[in-house]
């Protein structure tokens, strides 16, 4: 069982030796080589306390297919979720290429991510599908000019390799082909566009009076913002900005009317750098670590995303840790005892839960009492653990204990034929039914309260 949505870290912008501009040592098609680089990507994702990683190298899934492959036969495989990604540059009217990333359910297969890939155009004067052979046609195109401003020279025209790289540097594709490119997937829901926004080469400096309907474009049809600016976050959040709130509401409406999620990538292209954000600004997230997780951030942006050292709550958690509950464990101790009730029962909870919901008979009842019970809540009439029900079998009641683990993970364990200890404070409060409807069902008082 899981215990719900929770905050942790994600890094949706790693690179891997397979991107042109990976700083360190690449991948070269030597299986014993490149094995060896994937391996120490894998080691230090694992080695991080991010929980969800997106791999958006430029042009090519391939190595997130490697990363992919690699985890799929450790024995021991990382309990981080690396999902697919690639990182675009996209045409528009700005003096930049404006960078564009598409991330991906992890489920969607290997085909469908090569189909993506080869519906895409290259904006050229006849548009080129993005292949290794057409970047090098792009870099050739360039006269002496163009080759140099990009660091090559003219003797470097007749270098396939070099040429190759120059046309991945200044590649751009067409909205259209990006368009036709998802609607190739099948499932609107299997992919998010998140668009870079004041971060490298980002949406902030497209000239939007200049440029409207493009920006207009690019703002809505995104689905998240990389973005690290205090004032660009709450502005994508829907927070109101103090100083300027006349802007807040025409920002919303410029980016379709709703608020957005944001994100802040390392960007790492190198293995030191996975999970290192420029200065601080993390990204987390209050969801499940998957893909449906990030789903329902979108849903909920405002609630659920937080650009920064750590959430609020996380830091409360932390520094009150003997208030919070961290898992409660039920067994049964008596082996003679024939009946199983709660045997097994191992519940992570949440820091954030308010209510348990369920059906009559579902346990309810039954797990208030026993949280009241192990946190030692000075409550004499418990609404299962009572005589009338569960209790009612004293050696029964005896044959099981539960244990209550804290956020500071130290530990009580209690049989459940026990009573509060008086003498002990109270690390739990408990109000059981019967107490709320006694106290809302009471007649009122004859004379009005005076004060």
């Amino acid at each position: 069982m899981e215990s719900g949505s929770e905050w942790t870290k994600w890094d949706l912008h790693i690179h891997t030796p397979i991107s042109f501009e990976w700083a360190g040592k690449r991948y070269n098609g030597d299986d014993s080589h490149d094995d060896k680089l994937t391996a120490e990507v894998v080691k230090k994702i694992q080695s991080t306390d991010i929980s969800v990683f997106g791999v958006m190298d430029y042009w090519t899934f391939e190595g997130y297919k490697r990363v992919r492959s690699y985890i799929a036969g450790m024995a021991t495989p990382p309990s981080q979720l690396v999902l697919p990604g690639i990182e675009l540059r996209m045409q528009a009217p700005t003096n930049f290429r404006l960078n564009t990333h598409v991330l991906f359910d992890s489920n969607v297969q290997d085909s469908a991510l090569d189909t993506f890939l080869s519906t895409l155009r290259i904006a050229f004067h006849t548009e080129l599908p993005v292949t290794g052979d057409n970047f090098v046609k792009l870099g050739e195109s360039y006269d002496r000019g163009k080759i140099e401003k990009h660091g090559f020279k003219e003797a470097d025209r007749t270098d396939n390799e070099k040429m190759r790289r120059l046309g991945m540097m200044t590649a751009e594709i067409t909205q259209a082909s990006l368009q036709t490119a998802l609607g190739s997937l099948g499932d609107s829901e299997c992919y998010l566009v998140i668009q870079p926004y004041d971060t490298s080469d980002g949406l902030e400096k497209l000239d939007w009076a200049e440029h409207p309907c493009s920006d207009s474009y690019l703002m809505k049809s995104a689905h998240m913002f990389e973005t690290r600016k205090a004032a660009s976050i709450d502005l994508f959040l829907g927070r109101e900005l103090r100083e300027k709130p006349e802007i807040s509401q025409a920002f919303l409406d410029n980016i379709g009317g709703y608020p957005k999620p944001v994100t802040s990538g390392s960007d790492a292209h190198r293995v030191a750098d996975y999970g290192n954000f420029p200065n601080g600004k993390a990204t987390w997230f209050k969801a499940h670590p998957s893909f449906h997780g990030l789903r329902q951030v979108c849903v909920e942006p405002s609630a659920r995303c937080y650009i920064g050292p750590e959430p609020d709550k996380v830091s409360h958690v932390r520094n009150n840790a003997t208030k919070y509950i961290k898992k409660l464990a039920i067994a049964k101790v008596d082996a003679k005892q024939s009946e199983k009730w709660f045997d097994g029962a191992d519940l992570p909870l949440n820091a954030g839960l308010v209510a348990i919901i369920g059906n009559k008979g579902s346990g309810k009842s039954a797990l208030a009492d026993i949280l009241a019970l192990c946190g030692n809540a000075h409550c004499p009439s418990m609404e299962f653990l009572n005589k009338k029900r569960f209790c009612e079998n004293e050696e029964r009641a005896q044959a099981f204990e539960a244990t209550l683990t804290w956020a500071d993970d130290t530990s009580t364990t209690i049989p459940l034929n026990r009573g509060y200890d008086e003498d002990k404070p109270e690390r739990v409060r408990y109000l059981p039914q019967q107490a709320i409807e006694t106290l809302c069902n009471c007649n009122p008082p004859e004379k009005p309260l005076e004060g």
